[in-house]
């Protein structure tokens, strides 16, 4: 068995008090609401921060990579002891870098040797032929003086170019009387054929 008891009224010192009551909790209860949020807030940043530190850490390095112009392999952060993505693809931004370094090192050194190559062979052939236009343009300025006997070349190899173009240069630059001299030796011993 037990009792039951209703009131049936209230007093009206009750009645003041919760009334009084009323303006002191929604503030509190509003406060408390505001600053949990706040706090909440606040922890998710700095775990978000925390979270995302390695990252960014890789992020910069890609960056500095980039900005150095791929010369330099990158400088990674420190790996952690636990391998996650992050870790795993730090792993193979680092062995891609160090891969184009080497083939940009070797790029330009090929490119290097090219352009040594084709230095070389254009002084090689350069010099002769800067020679042989040379002997031409000697010769046509002189062509009155050459006896006329000499207006036709023949040679047994290359080899013996240089010392064909010497005794032209020698017949062409001789003086007008020894060159008289040297054509009527050689119209006596060979006489032009008549045309």
């Amino acid at each position: 068995m037990g009792y039951v008891y209703v009131v049936l009224g209230q007093s009206d010192s009750v009645h003041k008090a919760m009334a009084s009551s009323r303006g002191y909790v929604v503030p509190l209860i509003l406060g408390a609401l505001v600053a949990s949020l706040l706090f909440a807030l606040l922890a998710a940043l700095v775990l978000f921060r925390l979270l995302t530190a390695r990252l960014r850490r890789l992020t910069s390095a890609v960056e500095a990579f980039r900005a150095n112009g791929f010369t330099a392999p990158p400088q990674l952060p420190p790996a952690p002891r636990a391998q996650d993505e992050i870790a795993r693809l730090a792993t193979v931004f680092g062995e891609i870098g160090d891969r184009m370094v080497a083939q940009l090192k070797q790029l330009r050194s090929i490119d290097e040797g090219r352009r040594t190559a084709v230095l070389n062979a254009s002084h090689d052939l350069r010099t002769p032929l800067a020679a042989l236009r040379g002997y031409l343009q000697t010769l046509l300025m002189k062509r009155d003086q050459c006896p006329r006997r000499s207006s036709t070349i023949t040679w047994k190899s290359p080899i013996d170019m240089p010392s064909v173009w010497r005794g032209w240069w020698n017949r062409c630059s001789s003086s007008p009387s020894s060159m008289r001299r040297k054509r009527n030796r050689s119209a006596r011993r060979f006489p032009w054929p008549s045309w």
